[in-house]
């Protein structure tokens, strides 16, 4: 068994409404994914930019999905990019007309560019570590409170 099958039941199960958002996260969470990747997974998932906090699946089918989801997040590993892209490639499988665009911010540089990136808006996606948080609140600014979420 390939290592992206169990993420595409996953995503599946999710899109098809036979697993909450909760249970997708948990999952997700337990089968080594992440953070960002799995925000990734949810923001592709979505229907389009109305976001919603309900049980109900964003998208009936996947494999109708499209445009762009960039994912942002400084490097924990020198090879970062070889470990995203096995969850890169296993959304491709779910959404194959997603394009994903990885980049990496710079950690000594990481409160400069991730404020540039939050003012453009390039972003779909950007993972803001703890300590970086209090720089970042979600409360009023371009960022997004997931607690609903999860």
């Amino acid at each position: 068994m390939m290592a992206s099958e169990p993420v595409t039941g996953l995503v599946q199960s999710f899109t098809a409404g036979r697993i909450s958002r909760r249970e997708f996260v948990a999952r997700l969470l337990a089968a080594g994914l992440s953070l960002s990747a799995i925000g990734v997974l949810i923001e592709a998932c979505s229907s389009g930019p109305t976001t919603t906090t309900s049980g109900s699946p964003w998208a009936t089918d996947a494999t109708k999905l499209s445009g762009t989801v960039k994912l942002y997040k400084g490097p924990f590993a020198a090879n970062e990019p070889d470990l995203q892209k096995p969850y890169i490639d296993s959304f491709k499988q779910v959404a194959p007309n997603v394009t994903v665009s990885f980049s990496m911010f710079d950690w000594t540089q990481a409160t400069a560019q991730m404020t540039a990136a939050l003012t453009s808006g390039t972003q779909d996606v950007i993972y803001i570590p703890e300590v970086f948080y209090g720089a970042f609140p979600w409360s009023g600014g371009p960022l997004e409170d997931l607690e609903p979420w999860t």
